[in-house]
């Protein structure tokens, strides 16, 4: 696996990054560390908090013994004046990898969770890790992984984005395209890398159980409009607000990896509430989220866990 030449000066700088809770990086009480990497819509903060109620991240990292939360915004402007052979998605991975060394945040256990496209950038980031001496020794403490909706075989969202918004799309649509290249290039290199060096990591994948209604994009995009057509009465309003667009966002065949240890959980609720955690039994579904991720921050020789080299699923309860 040949990867390209690591040239800082072509890195994105600065790069988007907030701290959301828990112990401040390099501070008092520091331990590890979990990574947020988001979806195409970017934001740090924005694509995971819920337009009602706390944001779930406090809970997540009190439950993960005082884990710190950071998230990082993907870019998604793209480059076009840059002489660098890196595609935008290997100067992503590139630049996250970069920062999080720098700032030493790699030296300390670490779980990373990435929602949507988010995941994708994430499979790049291990590969790199493993392939390039550059970052190479820090994937030992990589102990848990989440994939939230990641479209590993495609969407076919993205083909309808790139027919009727391809002048507002972003550079990273075309990337998730059923059988584009770059998703085969990912898988193929992720996969390696994980039979290689994240065989014993803790590793979920959670599933949507519903299609995006006309009342989740409204509230995702336009809350203000959807506050207040949720207000109004009448049946009409609610049959609109209630009726799916299309299909899944991420199919149930492209949002799983099949890898042996893989725990698969199913949320009952659209792509866009996934990383929000608000949907019926969200509750449960983080608390079997935090089960299979805590495996991986306990060090060795105390935990009680044994994995099961078996794919692991769990639906909601009803």
């Amino acid at each position: 696996m040949t990867q390209p030449e690591i040239d800082e000066k072509t890195l994105p700088d600065p790069f988007d990054f907030e701290h959301l809770c828990g112990p401040k990086v390099d501070g008092p009480g520091w331990s590890h560390t979990v990574v947020l990497l988001n979806g195409l819509k970017g934001g740090t903060r924005k694509v995971w908090t819920p337009r009602t109620g706390d944001p779930w991240w406090n809970r997540f990292s009190a439950d993960l013994g005082n884990a710190t939360i950071i998230s990082y915004n993907i870019s998604q402007k793209p480059i076009r004046l840059s002489r660098s052979k890196e595609t935008p998605l290997e100067r992503n991975s590139h630049g996250i990898l970069t920062n999080l060394r720098d700032r030493g945040i790699l030296n300390k256990r670490t779980v990373f969770i990435g929602y949507s496209f988010g995941g994708i950038l994430l499979k790049r980031m291990l590969a790199d890790m493993v392939s390039n001496s550059y970052f190479e020794p820090r994937y030992a403490n990589v102990t848990a992984l989440a994939f939230l909706g990641v479209p590993h075989q495609g969407s076919r969202w993205a083909m309808w984005a790139l027919f009727f918004f391809r002048p507002f799309g972003t550079v990273h649509l075309k990337d998730l395209k059923p059988k584009s290249r770059t998703l085969e290039s990912v898988g193929n290199d992720f996969k390696r890398a994980f039979a290689e060096k994240f065989v014993g990591t803790s590793l979920v994948s959670l599933l949507e159980g519903r299609r995006i209604t006309i009342g989740s994009l409204l509230a995702s995009n336009l809350p203000a409009i959807s506050e207040r057509l949720a207000g109004a009465s009448g049946w009409i309003t609610s049959a609109v607000l209630n009726r799916p667009i299309y299909k899944k966002v991420v199919e149930d065949v492209s949002a799983e990896l099949g890898l042996p240890n893989e725990t698969v959980l199913r949320a009952d609720g659209c792509h866009l509430s996934l990383p929000w955690f608000a949907y019926d039994g969200a509750e449960s579904v983080m608390s079997d989220l935090i089960s299979a991720l805590k495996s991986g921050l306990t060090p060795r020789g105390e935990s009680a866990y044994s994995f099961d080299m078996i794919t692991r699923r769990i639906e909601p309860k009803e």
